[in-house]
């Protein structure tokens, strides 16, 4: 046997092994990348509904507050807070909640969350839960400490 034929030989033998073995390295690079799209799209999803939720909590903490210092207490001082009015005063926190969500944040919530009503409720009820219901007297002319006086909160 001579080189060349040799050569041809042994070509005919690696060639198809290489060809094989580029053919799996090529189909695990294809899958490997597409997981990695997969991760990142993933991510940025996570990230834009984080961010997005985040701008509803801050809202609905300041809404919560607004009302409270606006109609919630003042409706209780007069006696006229019940469960009707409450769920009207609800109701009025998650018009404005969405009326002031920017553009993004509000089609991010609204593509990525089934029920965005219920999330919106469950944010008003978690705000009212950690509103401030304690607020300071004003300090008297002797320059004594001021005393807590509580009010109620919605």
């Amino acid at each position: 046997m001579t080189f060349a034929a040799f050569g041809v030989k042994a070509a005919e033998l690696i060639l198809p092994l290489l060809a094989l073995a580029l053919t799996g390295w090529i189909g695990k690079a294809v899958q490997y990348l597409a997981n990695q799209v997969s991760h990142i799209r993933s991510t940025a999803v996570r990230d834009a509904l984080d961010w997005a939720l985040g701008q509803a909590k801050d809202l609905a903490q300041s809404i919560v507050i607004s009302l409270n210092q606006t109609t919630v207490n003042m409706l209780k001082a007069a006696g006229q807070w019940d469960a009707t009015t409450a769920a009207k005063i609800k109701q009025q926190a998650m018009n404005l909640i969405l009326a002031q969500l920017s553009q993004e944040a509000r089609t991010i919530l609204m593509g990525q969350l089934p029920n965005l009503v219920e999330t919106l409720s469950t944010l008003i009820e978690q705000a009212v839960a950690t509103a401030p219901n304690k607020t300071q007297a004003p300090k008297p002319a002797g320059g004594s400490t001021a005393t807590e006086v509580q009010t109620p909160h919605a």
